[in-house]
């Protein structure tokens, strides 16, 4: 699922840095202390969310820093997801048709529709709307403005055809004027169920039948769902919840699931496992690093959550050729566990899984799909309860 960025996605992620020092310079009395408004803004966004007013991303401080720093290490996280194995066998079927249309919620700075662009060059011939939802305006502003400026800079010579569209409304009783091919949404619903208490999974379970409600009427038969989450337990809990609704709804579910039997991953309880991915960040843009050194919140991973859904898809998820194999996806990094041996916590259709490596040959990494042959002896983790492999 994550592997090496192609250059042409590279030099985009690049480019927008520039874009975004060029459309949006620093005002020269927050200059000397960005890294430090940086910092407030990251512990405003996680730590003291209760501190934080609606409005946040409309003062000029903040706003400066978002762009500089949350807005790209966002889009490279997504860039990261869309890209795949070095820009070939992708993993995510994003294809909308011509003259297609695209609802982005909780859009904001329109994170989703830049990633989409450096990442799928295919598209950009694409005539596309985009309604981009957000409840700030200012986000949204800012947003169009950048989506404007980087690709013009990018497709100097052809003309953009996508049409963005701008509503400023409450995603939870948004109405499009047209049904989307496809929907996404990215770091939107842990700002909603922040509000349900920690462990009432009866409240959970309901917000994840209400995001359901609200997703499927706006959306075609055929259509697709991305949702994807910093990779946190509470992401990874209502990511399975709303998987569930989903099958039970008649949706398919293609990503990142390797079956569509119990998720054996959900989450919810300390200590249990969540579905969740983790990748290096190395390839991020040089100036976006130099400005996570200067707030001090220097990165070495990254995490995400998501569930990519497909409404009412004929297309299932396809099974092995080989019926004594079983599809699973990994979704931890190696485990050393004793000796020479190490392992990765998998998902499938069995529940979870500990594949061992007992070789030290090269491990799997987090996101990877592989296939295993169970053994008739059961044996399992005792740490951990996974079956082991």
């Amino acid at each position: 699922m994550f592997g090496v960025l192609p250059d042409y996605v590279r030099c985009g992620l690049e480019d927008l840095i520039v874009c975004i020092n060029k459309t949006f310079p620093v005002p020269k009395r927050f200059a000397p202390h960005l890294g430090a408004e940086i910092a407030a803004l990251s512990r405003l966004l996680t730590s003291a969310r209760s501190e934080r007013d609606a409005g946040y991303l409309g003062r000029a401080n903040f706003r400066s820093a978002y762009l500089r720093f949350f807005l790209p290490w966002n889009v490279f996280r997504l860039c990261k997801l869309f890209a795949g194995k070095d820009g070939e066998n992708r993993v995510f079927p994003i294809n909308p048709p011509k003259n297609g249309v695209c609802a982005d919620l909780g859009s904001g700075t329109l994170t989703t529709p830049l990633a989409l662009w450096i990442c799928f060059p295919q598209l950009r011939e694409t005539p596309l709307v985009f309604y981009c939802l957000d409840s700030c305006a200012k986000a949204l502003e800012d947003g169009i403005t950048l989506f404007n400026a980087f690709t013009t800079d990018k497709n100097k010579e052809k003309p953009l055809l996508w049409t963005i569209k701008p509503v400023k409304t409450n995603v939870f009783r948004f109405k499009l004027p047209q049904k989307a091919d496809l929907i996404t949404a990215f770091n939107l619903y842990n700002e909603l169920f922040g509000a349900v208490k920690q462990g009432d999974l009866a409240a959970m379970e309901l917000f994840a039948q209400k995001t359901k409600n609200q997703l499927s009427p706006a959306l075609k038969e055929g259509g697709g769902v991305l949702i994807a989450e910093p990779g946190i337990p509470r992401s990874g809990q209502f990511l399975s919840l709303l998987r569930t609704v989903f099958i039970n709804s008649g949706y398919s579910i293609k990503l990142p699931c390797a079956h569509d039997g119990r998720c054996p991953a959900p989450g919810g309880k300390k200590g249990a496992k969540w579905c969740h991915f983790v990748f290096p960040v190395d390839e991020a843009p040089a100036a976006l690093q130099a400005v996570s050194r200067e707030a001090s919140l220097e990165k070495e991973k990254a995490t995400v959550s998501f569930l990519y859904a497909e409404k009412n898809s004929k297309n299932k998820i396809p099974a092995s050729r080989n019926r004594n194999l079983t599809a699973l996806r990994v979704i931890s990094g190696s485990i050393r566990l004793s000796g020479a041996v190490s392992g990765v916590y998998c998902c499938s259709k069995h529940g979870l899984v500990l594949a061992l490596d007992r070789e030290n040959a090269r491990s799997p990494v987090s996101g990877d799909l592989i296939y295993r042959e169970f053994p008739q002896k059961k044996d399992y983790d005792k740490k951990s309860g996974a079956l082991i492999v």
